[in-house]
């Protein structure tokens, strides 16, 4: 692992790498009244139940552009999770992540995107049936590759995407994490199609 010594100076980033620290509080552990259960993160380590995907910013490129600051609380890629992009930076473990990793930051509770992603609220096939309650086709809680765009950047905004439109998306665009409590696909804007609908939120 490579191991950085900066004598108390600021890290200047010169590429398009950004220095996370990653967040493990909390993971890999389940607590009830009853029970409190140690869990093996390490066999799938990049699972949404076990990835760590939220961590602090230490250092930021040089010419970033994006509205990144040291000390924002992130939400990445699960690369976040990988030992190949770990160092040290005097002492202290981080990851070095590209901008492109990183989804978007939350603070006060309020979601701010990165570039261009977007967060949707997947909508799942539902069960049909008669007026008479029979269920002729099971929709098994598949993902019908539609769903809701509840955080978004402004690019797509520009092209007269607005938060609550009930859009059409590609299918490799079914990437799920977990922010603040919630589960969402996140999406670049290439992968959002069309706006099929509106919602109220």
């Amino acid at each position: 692992m490579l191991a950085i010594q900066t004598e108390g100076r600021p890290v200047q980033l010169v590429t398009d790498r950004v220095f996370i620290k990653a967040n493990k509080e909390g993971r890999g552990e389940y607590k009830s009244k009853y029970i409190h259960l140690i869990i093996d993160t390490d066999f799938d380590e990049t699972s949404t139940e076990n990835a760590i995907q939220d961590g602090i910013i230490k250092a930021i490129p040089r010419n970033s552009k994006l509205g990144m600051k040291v000390g924002d609380h992130v939400y990445t890629s699960h690369f976040l999770m990988e030992k190949e992009y770990q160092l040290t930076v005097d002492g202290e473990q981080v990851v070095a992540l590209g901008e492109t990793d990183v989804y978007c930051k939350v603070k006060d509770k309020k979601i701010t995107m990165f570039g261009e992603w977007n967060l949707i609220e997947p909508i799942k096939d539902l069960d049909k049936e008669t007026a008479s309650g029979i269920i002729y086709e099971l929709g098994k809680g598949n993902v019908a590759l539609r769903g809701k765009l509840l955080h978004t950047n402004p690019k797509l905004e520009a092209l007269g995407v607005k938060i609550g439109n009930i859009i059409a998306y590609t299918a490799v665009a079914d990437y799920e994490i977990l922010i603040e409590g919630k589960y969402y696909f996140r999406m670049l804007n290439e992968d959002v199609c069309a706006i099929i609908g509106e919602s109220e939120l």
